[in-house]
Formats: structure tokens, sequence, C-alpha cells
């Protein structure tokens, strides 16, 4: 139904974008949208799908972490700790006001465009190096089409400098001011153009395809943490992070009083925005194979 309705590249298309979207976030989502020209008429309704879908495993997650059912079976140890009142100190810590200087202002863009740049570099360099390869094997086209592809350049040069530069980074205030601000700005306009109505009527199976991606992904995490003996907070921060992104796992720790998983579901959220675009180049053009 999608080929006939969409076009015959919709499932390789939607299937890279959700791969990068539901390793790492929106941010994927454009990078796979951009890099491979992908129309509207697809990325449009699958950007509602993807919200409306995501919006509700986080309730079903949340509903996970306050079941008696699930708490017999999973080891949760951080909500027992969680004082009343303490999820709502943590937030206020979390999000309280912080001193920004002008340097760091400076810092903070500097940064981002000096990474910008190298990437801008790189990808120079490595159209070079891999001018005439179209009729090479296919790993090396799958290299040629990861080396020169911009985002997944600027997430590598980005993730590059911040290691090599942690110490100076660490005395820089407003990154996550700004990144936040940011990001909450590249959230509203990305789904500005979204119609609820035209997807129920035109694409509806896109419900049912971010749904099975999704509840896969739950299914999986929840039989790989009893298997693991993972505690059940744990499992549902990682899924967050997986489904939503760092700042959504951020604000399900904070909201639940889980102060030590803040940090590990920022850090499993930045991972995903490493690798999802990478992955979800790999997918779509392994599809369209």
């Amino acid at each position: 139904m999608l080929h006939s309705k969409i076009g015959s590249p919709a499932i390789e298309q939607a299937s890279g974008m959700m791969a990068g979207s539901y390793i790492g976030g929106g941010v994927n989502f454009m990078a796979l949208k951009t890099s491979y020209d992908i129309p509207e008429s697809i990325a449009n309704p699958l950007i509602v799908a993807d919200n409306f879908v995501m919006a509700g495993m986080f309730v079903v997650m949340l509903a996970m972490a306050a079941s008696r059912w699930f708490r017999a079976r999973y080891p949760h140890p951080h909500t027992k700790e969680s004082a009343a009142g303490e999820a709502e100190n943590l937030a206020a810590a979390h999000w309280k006001r912080k001193d920004i200087s002008l340097l760091d202002v400076a810092k903070c863009f500097g940064f981002a465009f000096v990474a910008l740049a190298l990437a801008e570099g790189a990808g120079r360099l490595f159209g070079g190096v891999f001018r005439n390869t179209q009729e090479s094997s296919m790993p090396v086209q799958m290299l040629q089409i990861l080396f020169t592809n911009k985002f997944v350049l600027i997430t590598t040069a980005s993730l590059i400098l911040a290691t090599a530069l942690t110490p100076q980074l660490k005395t820089v205030n407003g990154p996550e001011e700004f990144g936040a601000y940011l990001l909450m700005i590249f959230l509203f306009t990305l789904g500005l153009p979204a119609d609820l109505v035209s997807v129920i009527t035109q694409a509806p199976l896109f419900f049912v395809f971010c749904g099975i991606i999704a509840g896969t992904n739950l299914v999986f995490t929840l039989v790989a943490g009893k298997l693991f003996k993972l505690n059940l907070e744990e499992i549902i921060v990682a899924v967050n992070a997986n489904l939503g992104g760092a700042p959504t796992a951020a604000a399900v720790a904070i909201s639940a009083g889980w102060p030590r998983l803040v940090l590990p579901g920022i850090l499993v959220g930045i991972w995903g925005y490493v690798i999802g675009t990478p992955v979800g180049v790999l997918l779509t053009e392994f599809l369209s194979r």
C-alpha cells in the first residue's frame, strides 16, 4: 500500500529515516531526509506518526514505572530511593539559572563553527579520494556515502573535538542552554508542515510502521533487561533515550526522581545521535539495492 500510494522508494526512505530517528532523534531524521532529498509526501506523514507513537510510548513507560506488576518482576532501586518531593527538587536544580559570560557565548558558538569547518573540509577531502568509485564494489560505495555525508561528518567532528577538548569545555557555561533552546526551535519547525488529517487519510500504515518499531524496541529491551537483571528504571530510561533522544531521557529521569540516571540517559541519547545517521544511511542504501 505504501508503494502504491507514495511511490516505490517509500519503504527504503521511511526505514532509513526511522532508523536514524529511533536510534538518535529528530536531528537524525532530518539528516536522512536532507541527504536523500526525500519528498514531503513521505517525510511529513512520518513525522506525525513518529511523534504520536513516541508520545504514546512515553505514557506507557511511565505507567510501567508505577506498575506493581513490573516492579514485582524487575528490581527498582532508584524508585525506592526517591523520596517525596525529590523529583521537584531535582528538576529545580537541573533547570536553575546559570551564570553565562560573553566569553562563554563566544566559546560555545566558536566550537560549533570549528566543528562545521572541519566537517566541510573533510567532506571535500573524502570527495576527492572517492571520486571514481561508481563502478566499485558495494562496501566501497557504502564507505563513500558515509565519508561524504555532511551530517555524518559534522557529528564525527563534534565528537572528536568534544573528546579532545574535554578539560577546556568543562569550564564553559551555556552549551546545554543554547543546545536545548535550539533543539526546541528545531522540533517546533519540524512539526509545522505536518498534517494529522492527511496522515490518517493518505498513509495510515505509517502509524503501524512506527508502532511496530517502537513496540519491538521496548519488548526486546525488557527481555534483555530481564536476562541481564537490569533495573526497571534503567530499561525505561534507555528505551526513552532510544526513541526520544537525550532531552526526553533526562526529562523522564528528572521528573521521576532518579538523579543517578540523568547523566547516563543523556549519554545514551547522545550516542544515539552519533550513530543514528550512519546507521540510517547504511540501511537506506542496503534496502535500495
